[in-house]
């Protein structure tokens, strides 16, 4: 991001991508994130990994042999998995609430209205290469914004718990498989 302009710009040194040097984009992303988004991510990491210390050891074990002899089933188990998850749905639309884009997510047409004399031609050459399934999470359906994030929301949760899930699959299929023919072996 920050060293686009560096490495890829005209011969008159104007940047083809992105317009901001590393000396504008590091204070910029590390300002922001030092003093929020490092707390929160501190916060939540902490919380996850309390929550599976309670109810899901074997998943912070998942390279003992032990780990797949337990049984980790029961809806109760996993009903403060869904609140928190339920909660931080409800909680998507938060980002609404925030003017304007993010810094560094701009578009042709962004880059425009903070008063560049001209978008680089490198970010107008691809522009139309590639168009987010929902931009803006506008869905003309709906009509609602915020119903747009929810619905996003729930859907990257639906596709990183299968991920996992997967994940998770491949990893018990492998352990469990090996040790019938482990416990087989004498020596």
């Amino acid at each position: 991001f920050g060293i686009q302009p560096a490495l890829f710009h005209s011969a008159d040194g104007t940047p083809l991508y992105a317009p901001y040097p590393l000396s504008v984009s590091i204070p910029a992303m590390v300002i922001p994130h030092a003093l929020i988004a490092s707390v929160v991510e501190a916060l939540v990491t902490v919380a996850v990994v309390a929550y599976l210390q309670r109810a899901n050891q074997p998943a912070l074990k998942l390279n003992e042999e032990s780990a797949f002899d337990v049984e980790t089933t029961g809806a109760r188990r996993w009903r403060p998995l869904w609140i928190t998850l339920a909660v931080l749905v409800v909680l998507s639309p938060i980002g609404l609430l925030a003017p304007g884009t993010a810094w560094g997510e701009w578009g042709a047409e962004e880059i425009t209205a903070l008063g560049f004399p001209s978008i680089p031609s490198g970010m107008a050459k691809l522009s139309t290469l590639w168009s987010a399934p929902v931009p803006d999470y506008d869905l003309s359906a709906i009509g609602n914004s915020s119903v747009a994030y929810i619905l996003s929301a729930i859907t990257g949760i639906i596709v990183v718990s299968i991920v996992v899930w997967l994940f998770i699959l491949l990893a018990t299929t492998g352990k469990k498989s090996a040790q019938p023919a482990a416990a087989g072996k004498t020596h």
